[in-house]
């Protein structure tokens, strides 16, 4: 079985030192987040929001992603995050980035 993501548009590479990966969380987390909405508003609103609760799991083994979980941790990309579950302020800001 594979899933399928709809989104509202084509994601776009992105070129930065950071860099962008089209990874499996993202496209679960944006796309279930933001279901049946139309507008930028709404969606960005959507995806806030969801961030905001602190209950969001990784897709690949459903486990959550914490802020700070360990207060050494020196996670600054999305990659990070998501290959440890645990990330600092950079790092979840580069997720919400990535989200949208």
């Amino acid at each position: 079985m594979n899933t399928l993501y709809v989104t509202y548009k084509t994601p776009e590479l992105v070129s930065d030192q950071i860099g962008y990966d089209w990874f499996h969380t993202l496209f679960r987390v944006g796309c279930e987040s933001a279901a049946d909405l139309s507008t930028d508003e709404e969606i960005i609103n959507a995806i806030w929001n969801k961030l905001r609760t602190r209950h969001i799991l990784a897709a690949d083994n459903n486990e959550p992603l914490f802020y700070y979980r360990t207060w050494e941790c020196q996670n600054y990309t999305t990659a990070n995050l998501l290959a440890t579950n645990d990330g600092q302020c950079g790092s979840w800001a580069r997720f919400f980035i990535d989200l949208l």
